[in-house]
């Protein structure tokens, strides 16, 4: 809505099958060739991912869900920025989200004083740089009942 406040919401998801270095990438993969990263010379950290077929989730299979996709419409559900901030990225998880130990934190958010407990979950003052973040389920394995409720939600049906 025009009026409305910045949010940072999910948009989609990427399960992760295969981690490529594009200096590996197969020159016939034409599909992939507008990919930034196949567009100039290679560079020795970049990479590209390639989804599964299919979303699962631990033992838990999503039924006809892909293994990356977008969500099809906003949902409350998908809403990261805490209810009433003025601020995008002061964000509002899960209690189980706090990094505190624990052997890996979201990525880029590895500084503990970004991080606050609160009565309502945690609170993450969130980096400004990048888009997507990564989140080692083995080590937050709370996050595969999450994201199972978040994907078996109508209110946040997939494309």
């Amino acid at each position: 809505m025009r009026d409305s406040k910045p949010v940072h919401v999910l948009f989609g998801w990427l399960q992760i099958a295969e981690r490529v270095p594009v200096s590996a990438w197969p020159v016939t993969d034409h599909w992939a060739l507008y990919h930034p990263h196949l567009a100039r010379e290679p560079h020795k950290s970049n990479v590209i991912y390639v989804s599964n077929e299919r979303l699962t989730l631990a033992q838990r299979e999503c039924q006809g869900i892909a293994g990356a996709g977008v969500f099809s419409f906003f949902s409350p559900l998908l809403r990261l920025t805490a209810p009433k901030s003025d601020r995008p990225g002061l964000w509002l998880l899960p209690k189980w989200f706090y990094p505190k130990h624990r052997k890996s934190a979201l990525s880029f958010h590895g500084d503990v004083s970004r991080w606050k407990k609160s009565s309502s979950g945690t609170m993450l003052s969130s980096v400004s740089r990048g888009q997507e973040f990564v989140l080692d389920c083995d080590d937050y394995p709370e996050a595969v009942d999450w994201l199972g409720d978040l994907f078996d939600s109508p209110a946040a049906s997939c494309a």
